[in-house]
């Protein structure tokens, strides 16, 4: 689904992301160079960690009318709203969800700080709230302080 100017975003600030692309593209590309011409498995190494490097590219979440996009390195995640339980910031300072059903989702992707168009952990978790909340989700309260969920995937979106 495409992006609109409506939709909230959450992802890796623009200088985190370039940072990891600069010398992951130029890994990626010698490392198939090694793997395809010289046939030398050390390219597999490098391959792999420049896609990991660049993998930041297309980390993020996006939130529409009525669901969230969670999209990580390797799996995408698809909520509605108003499954939404809980949005807080855990000890580690991931942003987190909570669906009625399941375990919490943690959004690592998101940016600590506002970037030029997207915002921070903290305002994303605000507007999310307030988005839930007219999508007609049950919400519990507030959290006050970061509080990790009781149960989470990780690993997801890391």
């Amino acid at each position: 689904m495409a992006t609109t100017s409506n939709d909230l975003v959450g992802r890796p600030h623009s200088t985190q992301r370039m940072v990891a692309v600069l010398p992951g593209v130029p890994m990626l590309l010698i490392g198939l160079f090694l793997v395809a011409v010289r046939l030398n498995p050390v390219g597999l190494v490098l391959v792999a960690l420049g896609f990991a490097m660049v993998s930041n590219l297309w980390r993020k979440v996006t939130v529409h009318e009525d669901h969230l996009v969670a999209q990580g390195r390797f799996s995408r995640r698809r909520l509605d709203l108003r499954e939404i339980t809980q949005v807080g910031l855990s000890t580690f300072a991931a942003a987190w969800v909570q669906p009625r059903h399941g375990k919490a989702i943690q959004l690592w992707m998101i940016s600590e700080g506002d970037d030029i168009v997207n915002p921070g952990r903290m305002g994303f978790i605000r507007q999310l709230r307030e988005r839930a909340a007219r999508a007609g989700a049950t919400l519990e309260p507030e959290l006050q302080e970061p509080t990790d969920p009781a149960e989470a995937d990780r690993w997801f979106g890391r």
